[in-house]
């Protein structure tokens, strides 16, 4: 498969040229603004002139917990997007942790059709990220998050969540590092399972009160360690598609969906969460 290419923006005069393009709706129209051509792997291609989204779920129930749950981005609702490019990502647990990226030269972009067809974010490797609030204080009952991705390789460490007061303080990250999908608190960390790039992939960290750490792909168990919680204090630099630490990079790849728990999830709401994720996203079997 070929690298991935930079998306270039056309004018929406050129836009009725190129047959690959959607734009506008699938309309072209007078000062409909930008359009975007298709990616060179076939990612998808880019939604341009929209604001939010809409469910892929319509009429069916979720099963997702909302006792304990502190973030809940879904790329297919809140996504607000300016010519394809999104400038802010709206937090659907209720209490507005809202990711923002101010720079629009690093906004990841908003495609039509990502993993398993659904509404899907994906970032370039290069910038794009987003700022979260501050908060991400207390996990004193445990840690869980969830990430649906499809990633592409790349030779720096990218966390695809880091809640920190900077590098290397208070920091909690969830992402990989060596090609293997990894979990830090503080100054401990664990490396699971090699990560599996261009296929989409589900992601589990379950860090648990008495300091056992599960990380899982696609429901199975993907490595366990044991290292103390994260301490309770207000995270001031928090991110999605970001890291601090010295030679990182951000997050190269697509990203669905993302959940985090101010508590360790039971067995059963894991796998009820799990199993929403994957008829969701109608992948990661």
């Amino acid at each position: 498969m070929e690298d991935d290419a930079k998306l270039q923006t056309l004018s929406s005069q050129s836009v009725c040229k190129h047959i690959i393009v959607v734009a506008c709706i699938g309309a072209c129209v007078p000062g409909c603004g930008k359009a975007f051509t298709t990616d060179k792997d076939s990612d998808a291609s880019i939604i341009a002139n929209t604001s939010g989204g809409t469910s892929s779920e319509a009429g069916v129930a979720s099963a997702i917990s909302k006792d304990g749950l502190l973030l809940w981005l879904r790329s297919d609702q809140g996504a607000t997007d300016a010519n394809g490019f999104v400038s802010q990502w709206l937090d659907q647990s209720g209490h507005h942790f809202d990711a923002i990226q101010n720079e629009a030269a690093s906004r990841p972009t908003l495609l039509v059709a990502g993993i398993g067809g659904h509404p899907t974010l994906r970032f370039d490797g290069v910038d794009d990220s987003f700022q979260l609030p501050s908060g991400m204080a207390d996990f004193a009952l445990g840690l869980t998050m969830f990430v649906v991705v499809n990633e592409r390789q790349s030779d720096l460490y990218a966390s695809l969540l880091e809640f920190s007061n900077g590098s290397e303080v208070d920091d909690i990250a969830f992402g990989q590092y060596q090609n293997e999908l990894a979990y830090e608190v503080a100054d401990q960390s664990m490396q699971g399972d090699p990560i599996q790039y261009n296929v989409p992939q589900i992601y589990t960290a379950v860090h648990n009160t008495d300091g056992n750490l599960t990380l899982r792909r696609n429901g199975s168990v993907a490595g366990t360690y044991t290292l103390s919680l994260p301490v309770t204090v207000t995270r001031e630099q928090n991110f999605v598609g970001q890291s601090l630490y010295a030679g990182s990079g951000t997050y190269f790849g697509l990203l669905g969906e993302v959940l985090v728990y101010g508590r360790a999830l039971s067995d059963a709401d894991l796998v009820n969460t799990e199993s929403d994720l994957k008829r969701r996203w109608s992948c990661c079997n």
